[in-house]
């Protein structure tokens, strides 16, 4: 159910398509009703685990005791997933970009990731051009 809110859904493309509406709004449309589902979801499992602590997995109860300083620090990891949403999602309700333009965003932004973090090399170009991988 989340998936079908939240941008980009390929739900929302279809039936824009298929409906003639625009693919734009759907997605302004489904933002707010789908992050206030998934704080819900989010509330409902901590209530839940804090209630019946046996449903947490055994190794889970070592992120309680991490400190929240190390905890805000992990955080840094998901940067290039929020760089890629900002660069999507930004251009397309910045009017910037249609939808399809906003794909070619994407993709142009995970190509930056990829570079920065060291996954975009010569040699693994080389190996997706003869099909190596």
């Amino acid at each position: 159910t989340l998936g079908f809110l939240i941008p980009p859904s390929n739900i929302m493309i279809i039936y824009g398509v298929l409906g003639d509406v625009s693919v734009l709004k759907l997605f302004t449309a489904g933002f707010i009703p789908g992050v206030l589902l998934a704080t819900c979801f989010i509330a409902w499992v901590m209530i839940h685990t804090t209630i019946k602590p046996s449903l947490v997995p055994a190794g889970e109860h070592a992120m309680r005791r991490m400190p929240w300083s190390r905890r805000f620090a992990s955080l840094r990891d998901l940067a290039p997933a929020m760089f890629l949403i900002a660069c999507v999602l930004g251009s397309m309700y910045g009017g910037l970009a249609t939808p399809s333009q906003a794909a070619a965003v994407g993709v142009l932004g995970a190509l930056f990731v990829a570079r920065t973090q060291g996954g975009l090399t010569m040699q693994a170009l080389r190996d997706v051009a003869i099909g190596s991988v």
